[in-house]
Formats: C-alpha cells, sequence, structure tokens
C-alpha cells in the first residue's frame, strides 16, 4: 500500500529551527549573554509573530540591552493580532508596553478604530483618547471612505470634541457620498439632544480641538 508522505514538510521543517533558535536564545538568556540571544530572538520572531511567548522574549532581552527599537516592530505587529483576535488584555498589556519604549509607533487605522472601541467598552477612555492622537496624524483625503467614516462614528463615544474634526474631515473627503454625511450630521445632532436633556442649563461645550501630535507619555 502507498503511503503518502505529510504536506507541509518545509513549513514543519522551518518552524522547527525557529523553535530551536528560540531555546538556544532561552537558555543563553539563563546563562546572561543576552547579546548573543537578541540576533536570535529576531529570527524566531519572523517566524512566529503572532507567538507570545518569543515576542515576550524578544521585547524583554531588547529592554535589557536598550534596543526596544529592534524590536518594536515585532511587537507592534503582536499588539495588532491580539486586536483583530479580540484579546483585550494582552493587546491592552502590549500596546503600553510598546507605546512607552516607542512614543511614535501607532496603531493602523482599522486596528486603532477596533482598540479604541474595545477600551471604552472596558471603561478606558483616557488610553481611548490618547490612541486618538497618536493616529489622527494619519488621517487626511488618502484615507479610505469606510475607514473614516467608521472612525467618526467611533468617535463619537466620546463626544463632540473628538468626533467634530473626523466628522469635518468626512464632509470634506470627496468619496463619501453626500447620503453617508448627512447621516453623520444626523448622528452628531443626536450627541447634543442627548447631552442636552442629561446636562440642561449648563455652559454649552467649547469649540472642538484639532487632532495634532501625539502627548509625551500616555496614560498610565
Amino acid at each position: 500500500e502507498k503511503v503518502i508522505a505529510p504536506k507541509l514538510k518545509e513549513d514543519e521543517t522551518f518552524e522547527d529551527k525557529s523553535y530551536s533558535q528560540f531555546e538556544e536564545a532561552m537558555d543563553l538568556r539563563l546563562k546572561g549573554k543576552g547579546q548573543e540571544a537578541f540576533p536570535l530572538l529576531l529570527q524566531a520572531a519572523a517566524a512566529k509573530p503572532s507567538d507570545p511567548q518569543v515576542i515576550d522574549a524578544l521585547w524583554e532581552t531588547s529592554v535589557e540591552l536598550n534596543r526596544q527599537r529592534e524590536a518594536a516592530p515585532f511587537l507592534h505587529k503582536l499588539v495588532e493580532t491580539e486586536i483583530r483576535r479580540n484579546h483585550y488584555d494582552a493587546a491592552r498589556f502590549h500596546f503600553d508596553q510598546l507605546s512607552r519604549a516607542v512614543p511614535e509607533a501607532v496603531l493602523s487605522p482599522p486596528a486603532a478604530i477596533s482598540f479604541m472601541e474595545m477600551l471604552l467598552k472596558h471603561g478606558e477612555r483616557k488610553q481611548a483618547e490618547f490612541v486618538i492622537e497618536s493616529i489622527a496624524p494619519l488621517l487626511g483625503p488618502a484615507t479610505p471612505p469606510g475607514v473614516l467614516t467608521q472612525f467618526a462614528v467611533a468617535t463619537m463615544q466620546l463626544g463632540p470634541k473628538w468626533a467634530d474634526p473626523v466628522i469635518e474631515l468626512c464632509n470634506r473627503h470627496p468619496e463619501i457620498p453626500e447620503a453617508k454625511k448627512e447621516d453623520l450630521a444626523k448622528q452628531r445632532q443626536q450627541i447634543d439632544r442627548i447631552k442636552q436633556g442629561v446636562v440642561a442649563g449648563t455652559a454649552a461645550p467649547p469649540p472642538p480641538q484639532r487632532l495634532t501630535g501625539l502627548p509625551q507619555t500616555p496614560p498610565a
């Protein structure tokens, strides 16, 4: 009887090699040889970019060696993977590590929207605002219309101060249909009506801010 060889033999060999590199790197770390372990961890991370154990070891070693910027792209990719998989606690933890070490590192617009919604769901308003501030410089006429309108809707959860600048971008975007712009305006008006009903008699809110630049440090 003919025996069929297992498929993906090359992939399995590649995977075995990456874990072999990881195990060798961990052994070197235990021996206090972080400098020798680091390039092996970079190779293992390139082969297994979604493996938290590998990326955590790489990041910890990079901190010890003050080489976080070399490891940052791998941590960044892991954060976006965790957001896509709705792994909130892991994404929150790794995003904090990334943003503190490399403040200018920002999520892609789709990942930022999803992460902001996750943060608000967990009551993390300040962190959600930090995500908005970090992504704001990336938004403009070249932003896909679907992403821009989704971002506008998401920022409405934080109020006009954050939503209005994004709605303004939507109104100027040539590829967003007028019907969608009108829908955003109606949702924006609904925010005003709700706010007036909750805090009737208070002073009018301040004018919307332009979202520019990053805070010096992310919130704790």
